[in-house]
């Protein structure tokens, strides 16, 4: 994320619900400067247990008179176990006539329910074929230990890059990410956390492996309200020795998506850990 300027982003977007109980619709729109424009959109299908079942992602297309939505992708969630974790993920494109699978996505589950494999596939216009596989050890039944990267090399899995993460008092301090060179591992990137004395996130920095040392790279700092929720988003490039952007959030109490069931707490506890080093 390298800018030369700081950009202030207005966005707005539009949340959906029928009942007061789940997330139907995500819209997304840009400030033109004197309008709101149509952006992007996702639209949220769930089966009859009220689990998510699919997600169509639109983007909007100003090129055609008149304007409007366009199918981008689509993810299939049509997969649970008997806990309610989501064991197999479909995404697809749209062709502009019909839907074409891209990328399966397979996990295993240990006895807490978090996932402890990972298998990604590419589509190859007939058949499913392995690409690469995410293993997770875990400290706790809430702390991850470590996280293995494969690749497959048209017969078997092999080391890839490696993620460790280490706490203090149960917090997260650091993800140190090391790449496979075919003979040892070799430092890569380093993610550090740093909190507010009511534990949420204060400031997340990144670093390179230089050398023989590391590097600053950027940062990101967050400012919460009285409620804790987040009300700004700084970034920091440190080549330029500047704030480079800077994100503002405000809230309705009375549309928190916290207190809705929504699709993004099934499926975002590795990915948003592994982000942390990418």
């Amino acid at each position: 994320m390298k800018k030369n300027y700081l950009l202030l982003l207005v966005s707005l977007f539009t949340i959906t619900l029928f009942s007061q109980t789940k997330l139907y619709n995500y819209l997304d729109e840009d400030w033109t400067g004197s309008a709101w424009e149509n952006s992007r959109k996702t639209d949220y299908i769930y089966n009859p247990n009220n689990r998510l079942s699919e997600s169509i992602d639109y983007f909007w297309d100003t090129s055609t008179i008149p304007e409007g939505w366009i199918e981008s992708s689509k993810q299939l969630f049509n997969v649970y176990d008997g806990n309610g974790n989501l064991t197999e993920q479909v995404q697809q494109s749209w062709n502009g006539s019909q839907w074409i699978n891209k990328f399966k996505e397979v996990k295993i589950y240990n006895g807490n329910n978090n996932p402890t494999q990972l298998t990604y596939y590419d589509w190859n216009g007939s058949n499913w074929i392995e690409d690469s596989m995410t293993t997770v050890t875990y400290l706790s039944a809430t702390m991850i230990d470590e996280v293995f990267d494969f690749a497959w090399n048209g017969g078997t899995w092999v080391d890839d890059e490696r993620y460790s993460y280490n706490y203090i008092s149960n917090k997260l301090t650091d993800v140190i990410n090391e790449t496979w060179d075919g003979a040892q591992w070799n430092n890569g990137e380093k993610t550090i956390y740093t909190y507010y004395g009511n534990g949420k996130i204060n400031e997340v920095s990144y670093q390179d492996w230089v050398g023989a040392q590391w590097v600053d790279n950027d940062k990101f700092t967050y400012v919460l309200d009285n409620n804790f929720n987040r009300t700004s988003e700084t970034y920091f490039d440190f080549s330029t020795g500047s704030n480079q952007d800077l994100i503002e959030y405000t809230y309705d109490p009375a549309l928190l998506l916290s207190s809705f069931t929504h699709p993004f707490n099934n499926d975002t506890f590795i990915y948003n850990l592994k982000s942390a080093s990418d």
